[in-house]
C-alpha cells in the first residue's frame, strides 16, 4: 500500500449496503457526480459505464468499482433479469497532508486472483447488514481489504484537507441549516480563506455543495424510494416544492418528474 497513507487518520464515514433488481434494460444517469465511492457485483445482466473517454463493460459475474466525485452514466441490459449488489462508502481523512482513500482510483471493472469468494462475499454483505451492523461493518472492511491491492490509481482530484471537516459535516448535515462562518470554524481558517480554498477544490460553494449533497439523496428517494416531490422536500428542509424544482434542475438538467422518467 502507497507509503503517503495515514490509515489512522483515515475514518469510515458512510456505508450504504443496496440491492437492485431490474427487467430488460435500465439507465443510471450519474451526470450530477457522485458523492461516495461504489464497488459491486453483477449477478445478473450486464453494464456499460462510461466516463468521458473511459468505457468499462461487465457481465454477470463481474465486480466494478466507481470513485467519488465523478461524473458518469451506466446502461444495464438483462435477459431479461438484471440483478447487482452495490456498496456505497466514502472514508474522510481528518489530518491536513493526507489523502482521501476512495478518490485514488479510476473506474474499472476488477480483476481478483480469487474473485469467486470475493463476489460471494459481496453478495452476502447485503443479508449481514440485515442482522448485524458491526458483522457488516468488518465484512466490508475485509472485502476492501480484497480488492484495494487490485484497484488501478485514477486521475481524481483529492479534496483540500483543510477544508475536509468542513465538507464532512455538509455531507453528514445536509438537511440543517448552518453558515458560512461556522464551516470556516469547523477549518480552523478565516471566512474568506475558507470560501476561497473551498470553491477552487471542490467547484461549488459550500451553499451550492450543500444543494449537491441534496440533489443527490432527492434523486435516491425518487427513483430508489418513489417517495413523492412533497416528501423529498420535507426530508431534505426545502422550502416549497418550486425551490427544489429549480435546484434540481440546475443540477441535473431537467424537473424531478422529467428525470424519474426518463430512468425508465
Amino acid at each position: 500500500m502507497d507509503n503517503e497513507i495515514k490509515f489512522r487518520d483515515i475514518h469510515l464515514t458512510r456505508l450504504e449496503i443496496l440491492h437492485h433488481k431490474f427487467f430488460n434494460s435500465y439507465v443510471y444517469d450519474g451526470s450530477t457526480g457522485k458523492i461516495d465511492s461504489t464497488f459491486g457485483y453483477i449477478k445478473k445482466g450486464s453494464a456499460k459505464f462510461v466516463h468521458k473517454d473511459n468505457t468499462v463493460r461487465c457481465t454477470a459475474g463481474d465486480m466494478f468499482y466507481i470513485p467519488d466525485g465523478i461524473v458518469y452514466k451506466s446502461y444495464w441490459n438483462g435477459n431479461p433479469d438484471i440483478e447487482f449488489y452495490i456498496t456505497n462508502f466514502r472514508f474522510t481523512v481528518t489530518k491536513p497532508g493526507n489523502i482521501s482513500l476512495d478518490r485514488l482510483f479510476a473506474l474499472q471493472k476488477i480483476a481478483l486472483p480469487n474473485f469467486n469468494k470475493t463476489a460471494e462475499k459481496t453478495e452476502d454483505l447485503f443479508y449481514i447488514q440485515q442482522k448485524s451492523p458491526s458483522l457488516a461493518l468488518a465484512q466490508f472492511y475485509s472485502i476492501f481489504d480484497e480488492i484495494y491491492p487490485h484497484l488501478e490509481k485514477g486521475k481524481q482530484t483529492a479534496i483540500n484537507p483543510a477544508v475536509l471537516p468542513a465538507v464532512t459535516y455538509i455531507e453528514q448535515h445536509f438537511s440543517e441549516d448552518f453558515d458560512i462562518s461556522f464551516l470556516a470554524d469547523l477549518c480552523h481558517l478565516s471566512e474568506p480563506h475558507f470560501y476561497s480554498l473551498f470553491k477552487k477544490s471542490l467547484k461549488y460553494t459550500p451553499v451550492e455543495y450543500k444543494n449537491f449533497v441534496r440533489i443527490k439523496k432527492s434523486i435516491y428517494y425518487l427513483t430508489e424510494r418513489h417517495y413523492s416531490i412533497e416528501k423529498v422536500c420535507e426530508l431534505l428542509n426545502f422550502n416549497s416544492t418550486a425551490y427544489f424544482s429549480k435546484v434540481f434542475k440546475k443540477f441535473t438538467g431537467m424537473s424531478p418528474g422529467k428525470y424519474d422518467n426518463s430512468l425508465i
